[in-house]
This record gives structure tokens, sequence and C-alpha cells, in this order.
């Protein structure tokens, strides 16, 4: 027997099979405007200016209230370290606290200035305290409840971080 004639019917099925689940989920992204609160995981790089260094083990989580379907109030919370200087003092954490404003669709846009706060006080990565952030990003509503948002956000004048969030509603 062919090995392709055998990978036929399954390839077949797995498309059918990803064409109903894709449509569904398209069919109920307009619902996640009732949801009012969203918990988020994120993983990303964070990137330090001066000196030089890359983190690409940084997580964290996000919290979310929504006033209105494009306006909320984000939380989130960052811990990372890098492996490039492998010290204590490159640690970093923080804690911040964003408006966001997102765009109506599937598929959609974002904005978010806030108030950031570095937990950490690591003198390499020059963290001060308090300071003004603010990100873009993009993000698709894969169904009622789930979501994936990518984001680019200055963190402060020396920090950024590149990242993804996968987010529950409810």
């Amino acid at each position: 027997m062919d090995p392709a004639s055998t990978m036929k019917p399954s390839l077949r099925n797995l498309i059918i099979f990803s064409s109903i689940y894709l449509c569904s989920s398209t069919a109920w992204s307009h619902d996640h405007t009732e949801n009012r609160f969203y918990i988020g995981v994120k993983a990303g790089a964070l990137l330090a200016d001066k000196p030089k260094i890359d983190s690409t083990n940084t997580l964290g989580l996000q919290l979310e209230y929504h006033f209105t379907p494009n306006l909320a109030i984000e939380a989130d919370y960052l811990k990372g370290n890098s492996e490039d200087i492998p010290t204590d003092d490159t640690n970093m954490e923080s804690l911040a606290v964003y408006g966001v404003l997102r765009s109506k669709n599937t598929c959609y846009a974002l904005l978010k200035v806030g108030f950031e706060d570095d937990l950490g006080t690591s003198s390499i990565l020059n963290q001060k305290g308090i300071s003004l952030s603010a990100g873009i990003g993009a993000g698709v509503i894969l169904n009622r409840r789930f979501s994936i948002e990518s984001e680019y956000t200055l963190i402060n004048e020396n920090l950024t971080y590149l990242g993804l969030s996968f987010r529950y509603g409810f």
C-alpha cells in the first residue's frame, strides 16, 4: 500500500476538523464582548539596553477588568532573569497597571499606557522604582473564552518586553 494514499484520509480529516473548529471559533468570537474579567499567562523576552541583556525566560500574570468592550484596566506582573550575566543582580520583577484600549474585531489592535513599579532593585538593569510605561500589540479571539495577544511594551527607559499572553475571559 502506498504511504501517500494512507495519509490522504488523515490529512483530509485534519483539514475538515480544523475548518469546523476555526469557523465555529469565528462565529463565537463576537461574544467576547460579554466577558468583563480576564486572566492571562504571559511569556516572552525581556530586553535591556544598558547593559545589553536579553532574557528569554520572563514569565508573568495578567488580570484585567473591562469597563466597555474597548476600554479596560489591566494589572501585569512580570518576573525574569538573564542567562547572559549569571548573577542575582540581573533578576527583574515588576508590577504594572495600565489603561488599555482595544479595537473591536476577531483580530484586534491594542494600545496601553500606565505605571510600572520595579519590585526588584537591580543596579545592573537600572531599576529605579515607579515609571511611566506604554505598549502596543495585537490579538486574536479564538472563541468565546480564549484569546491570544502579542505585545511590545516599553517598561522603563532601559527595559522593553516582547511577549505573548494566553487569556481566559469570564
